[in-house]
This record gives structure tokens, C-alpha cells and sequence, in this order.
């Protein structure tokens, strides 16, 4: 039996990069391979799903699959391999966003981004989950690029919307949704000014859900509590678990389910599953058109050149309260969605691991 291995450094449930590789190790199980995941640090929630490793790699035929997005052991230990070997890049976030925030974050996001050029050489195909990822490849001099978008489980959010969010939130107010990491380049702070503009100037009952992990980024998450206080907003709901990891899915649907728009200021993105999820709960998405996001939407969703907050309040307003134009935004979205379904995302997957497969 063929053995395909997925590395990375770090695992946890409910990352958009941790759910990936869990999806992927379902798939490759369906299809008959022998596959582990192996990562540096495994949080509690995926003990059961990677390992560590000490020893890698027994057969030297097995198929490695690197998830890269920061500097890792993990990536001088592979140059001394003589397995196959697939990067799926999704991407590094700079680290100067990351300075004063997490220092350590900081470092080895640099030391990511330092050593990706070293596995040009190395890897016999580099899989980018965005086309905004791949031309970055490509840049580098990777040869052998493609776009295999994340494999994302929709069956994991045909659960019940959380009772009590619902209860409690679920009214007649207007409410924006933010979902994702609650870092620096994300800038949940320009969120905070275009829903205080609207808070203030169209809606004063409005409402503003940030939903994620501030894991890593509580110095950041400290800077936004504050401003809720700087700029006398209210409703405004850090929805996370009580470690201020990811939310859970219950929460999460609650949220989609309950939101009008979903608004995202982020700078720099490699893919953005929210922006999917948003797709696939018929949620009309306003984006900043920065990095990956405007490869992902591609024409889907609205995307905004200008961070002018108030133009950017007054059009959500639009958007709630025109229905066709509601309508059409949302129609656009589920025939991007299509594009990322398992079935085509798996196709591609098993027609890489082929290739992979014969140069083994």
C-alpha cells in the first residue's frame, strides 16, 4: 500500500490550515493509502489525529505532503529526505504585522519566508491553494505550480445553530460579520471604524460579531477591546471559546445564520475560507480587494478599492435594504462556490498525487 504523509508545524482543529490537512488524511484513508499526519506542536484537540515524530519516515517512497505558511524544523529535516515530496503553500503572512504583537510569531514567520526559495529545488510540484499563492511561487522559481483550493467539509456546518446565540441575538437589528484570526493584518480595527460609522450615523441598534481565535494575538485583541471603549461603540460580540481559541461550530452557523453582510478589511489573506463559508450560507460578502481575496471571489461578492469607511457603511446599508441587489450578490456567490466543491477539489488532489506518484 502507497503511504502519503502530510507535515506541518503546527495542528489544531478549527485553523483553517489544521482542518485542511484533517480532510485531506480522510480522503487519502477513503482512497486506500497508509497516511499520518506529522507536525511540531499538536494541539489537545488533534492528539488523536497527528504525531509527532522523532523518527520520519521509515519508507522512503512515501509521498510527503508540506503544508508551509511559517518557518519550521521541519523544513531543514525534508532537504535530508529522499521521499517525493509536495509543498501545498498557503502562503506567509509578512511578519512585520506581527512585530510588537508576538515577537516570536514575528521571527519565524521571517525565517518562513527566508526559507521557502531553499524547496524550489526540492519539491516536484508546488500546489498553491489561491492563484495569488501560485504567481508568488512562480516568482520564486518554482516550476511545477498549480492551485489546488482548500478542501473544505460543508457537512460540518449542517449542525444546530447555537440555542442560546440565537435567543439572544437573533432580533430585527442589522448585524455584520467578521470570521477569522483576530490579527494585525486582518484589521478587525477597520472594521470597528466602518461599523462605528454605521453604529452612529444609519443604525444605532446595529450589531458586529468577530468570530475566531485571538491565539497568539492577545496583545491585539487587548488594542481592540479598547477601542470598543475609544469609539463608545456597543453590540459589538468576541465570539470565541474561553481560551480565546476558535469558536464552536454551533456558534459559528449561529453567526452566518444570523448576519447580514459579511465584511473583512484584511490586507493579506492567502485564501480566506470564510469567504466560502460565506458563499455557501447565502451571506453577501464586502471585501477588501487585497492579496488573495479578489483570486478567490473572482467577480463573486463586492470587493472595495477605497478604505473609505463611511462609503464603505453607507454601501452595507445598500446591501441590506435593496433585495435585488441582495439577490444578485448572492446568486454570483453560489456559482463561484461551485468551484471549491469536494468533488472538484478532490479531482485535482488525486490527479497531483499521481504525478507525484510517478516521479517517486
Amino acid at each position: 500500500m502507497r503511504e502519503i504523509h502530510q507535515v506541518l508545524p503546527t495542528i489544531m482543529q478549527g485553523d483553517a490550515i489544521g482542518n485542511e490537512a484533517i480532510e485531506i488524511h480522510k480522503t487519502l484513508n477513503r482512497w486506500g493509502y497508509r497516511s499520518e499526519i506529522y507536525a511540531e506542536h499538536i494541539h489537545p484537540s488533534c492528539y488523536k489525529i497527528a504525531k509527532r515524530c522523532t523518527k520520519l519516515f521509515e519508507d522512503p517512497s512515501a509521498v510527503l505532503l508540506y503544508h508551509y505558511s511559517i518557518g519550521s524544523e521541519f523544513t531543514s529535516l525534508i532537504h535530508g529526505l529522499p521521499n517525493p515530496l509536495g509543498i501545498i503553500y498557503h502562503n506567509i503572512t509578512p511578519y512585520n504585522y506581527f512585530v510588537g504583537i508576538n515577537e516570536s510569531m514575528a521571527r519565524l514567520l521571517k525565517k518562513g519566508r527566508e526559507e521557502l526559495s531553499s524547496l524550489r529545488d526540492r519539491a516536484s510540484i508546488a500546489l498553491a491553494d489561491s492563484e495569488f499563492n501560485r504567481q508568488e511561487l512562480v516568482q520564486l522559481g518554482f516550476r511545477n505550480t498549480a492551485v489546488l483550493p482548500i478542501l473544505i467539509d460543508f457537512s460540518r456546518y449542517a449542525v444546530a445553530a447555537d440555542r442560546e446565540m440565537i435567543d439572544k441575538y437573533d432580533d430585527d437589528s442589522v448585524k455584520m460579520l467578521f470570521v477569522g484570526r483576530f490579527t494585525p493584518n486582518k484589521k478587525l480595527d477597520e472594521i470597528m471604524k466602518v461599523f462605528g460609522y454605521y453604529q452612529k450615523c444609519i443604525d444605532s441598534d446595529s450589531r458586529l460579531f468577530l468570530v475566531g481565535s485571538y491565539l497568539g494575538a492577545e496583545v491585539y485583541c487587548r488594542f481592540l477591546v479598547g477601542l470598543v471603549r475609544k469609539f463608545g461603540l456597543h453590540n459589538v460580540h468576541f465570539v470565541t471559546d474561553r481560551s480565546g481559541g476558535p469558536s464552536k461550530t454551533s456558534e459559528l452557523v449561529a453567526s452566518y445564520q444570523m448576519a447580514d453582510v459579511f465584511i473583512t478589511m484584511s490586507e493579506h489573506e492567502g485564501f480566506c475560507v470564510p469567504l466560502i463559508e460565506s458563499m455557501h450560507f447565502g451571506l453577501p460578502i464586502v471585501a477588501y480587494s487585497a492579496a488573495a481575496i479578489p483570486f478567490v471571489l473572482d467577480g463573486a461578492g463586492i470587493l472595495i478599492s477605497d478604505k473609505n469607511y463611511a462609503e464603505i457603511a453607507e454601501f452595507v446599508q445598500i446591501v441590506v435594504e435593496d433585495q435585488a441587489l441582495r439577490r444578485r450578490i448572492v446568486e454570483k456567490q453560489y456559482e463561484r462556490l461551485q468551484i471549491f466543491s469536494r468533488e472538484k477539489v478532490e479531482a485535482s488532489l488525486r490527479s497531483f498525487l499521481n504525478q507525484l506518484s510517478r516521479w517517486g
